[in-house]
């Protein structure tokens, strides 16, 4: 049995996460870790929030114009309100103001409860912040509504797999790389997840997969090797 360490994350740029240490592994009380390139997430690839505009996902990128709220904004003010305050919480964020963003994103929810970038970019602050539950349960909501953007499934998988929920992360993995195969960190996270229930040679052929498509992964590397070590 695998215990799991979470490990916590930093900014890269504009809003990549990565693990901030290197692995750790044991092999008796076997302790692993946790290793999220997420984008990602935490989460991740790394995203950036913006009004209304395009993301890669916990990616370097933008909300997607795709996404659409279940409820409309009737009122004049009440859409120039959310406006102002997207506006603000998106520079908050991007400053690294998390909390400030957090409130600012919660000003726009209190008027629209399933304003769907309110939702995701509340949830990439709150990963930030290590908030990880609470992250996974934004980006839960938005998958729900928004099945089909790769960039929610993979930031969900990766939320997912930092609070211990492996199996559910696996099959959303799985759902991102039979639309995206050659996504390095994805086939990465899969493979952590796995080795977490115990599942070495699925993991190892995981791995291996992430590291023809990213040779230069430290990570996946140190993974393989505790792997073929056990």
């Amino acid at each position: 049995m695998y215990n799991v360490i979470i490990m916590t994350g930093k900014k890269r740029g504009k809003g990549s996460i990565s693990a901030s240490k290197k692995p750790v592994y044991q092999e008796d009380r076997l302790v692993f870790f946790v290793l999220i390139l997420v984008v990602g997430l935490f989460l991740f690839p790394s995203v950036k929030p913006s009004q209304s505009v395009s993301s890669e996902s916990v990616n370097d990128s933008n909300i997607d114009p795709g996404f659409s709220s279940n409820k409309s904004e009737n009122k004049v003010s009440d859409r120039h309100l959310i406006a102002s305050k997207m506006s603000d919480g998106n520079t908050y964020y991007n400053s690294g103001d998390y909390e400030r963003a957090i409130l600012a994103f919660d000003e726009v929810l209190k008027i629209n409860s399933e304003h769907v970038e309110a939702l995701y970019n509340k949830g990439l602050s709150l990963a930030f912040l290590g908030r990880n539950v609470e992250a996974a349960e934004l980006f839960g909501r938005v998958y729900e509504s928004n099945p089909d953007y790769l960039d929610v499934r993979y930031n969900y998988a990766g939320m997912l797999l930092q609070i211990g929920f492996f199996e559910e992360s696996i099959k959303i993995y799985d759902a991102v790389l039979a639309i995206n195969s050659g996504r390095a960190s994805a086939w990465h996270s899969r493979g952590v997840a796995l080795i977490n229930l115990g599942r070495g040679a699925e993991a190892l052929e995981s791995l291996n997969k992430a590291l023809e498509i990213n040779p230069n992964n430290p990570g996946t590397k140190d993974a393989i090797e505790f792997l073929n070590s056990n």
